[in-house]
């Protein structure tokens, strides 16, 4: 049987997907035929996140078994261009821009690195109560959705690293991921119980 596959991406034209493994493979296949374009083996650990930049050229990694890393990978050819040690838990986001990531991280925080310096400039969000299981930018940039084991979403100012909304989830379940609409006025958060709690915001 095939490695189970716990994230999938499509490029942001649609012609490719990125199909990360915990057989530390990374798989690329054509969206319109489902061939594999290409893979890579040996990346050191289950791979339990990916995210695609907004203009196609990156990819981030997530590994939480084994070498626990944030990696970022040349879109087109694979290739590694920069790694930096990270606790998250697969998930990961690029900004609008693509000029930063944000992970959620084991540890109850948000960590943000920023492309251009190779994640050595950062930003720490801090709030959650338990593993954070998912990030995501508004549209526009400003702010940022987080979900959490600790049954809540919270809402960031990211830039000024403020906490500026708590959005509990109904009986205090746990939260696995987030999502903000495409026009930014809605939040939705998929709970551990299968219910998928949905907010508006302004």
């Amino acid at each position: 049987p095939a490695p189970a596959a716990f994230w999938i991406a499509f490029s942001p034209g649609g012609r490719r997907i990125y199909v990360p493994s915990e057989a530390d493979r990374l798989t690329v296949l054509d969206a319109a035929t489902g061939e594999q374009i290409q893979a890579i083996d040996g990346l050191g650990g289950t791979l339990d996140g990916l995210a695609v930049s907004p203009d196609g050229r990156l990819l981030a990694l997530c590994q939480k078994v084994g070498q626990e890393k944030l990696t970022v990978r040349s879109a087109e050819d694979l290739r590694e261009l920069w790694q930096v040690p990270s606790f998250t838990e697969r998930c990961a986001a690029f900004s609008p821009d693509g000029q930063w990531i944000a992970t959620g991280d084991r540890d109850g925080a948000v960590s943000l690195y920023q492309t251009a310096t190779q994640g050595r400039v950062r930003r720490k969000l801090h709030g959650h109560g338990a593993t954070v299981t998912g990030v995501s930018f508004h549209p526009d940039g400003s702010r940022l959705a987080s979900s959490s084991r600790d049954g809540q979403v919270k809402v960031w100012d990211w830039k000024a690293e403020i906490e500026l909304l708590t959005l509990p989830l109904p009986g205090g379940i746990g939260a696995w991921h987030v999502a903000w609409s495409p026009d930014g006025s809605m939040i939705a958060a998929a709970g551990e119980d299968g219910i998928v709690g949905l907010w508006r915001v302004k």
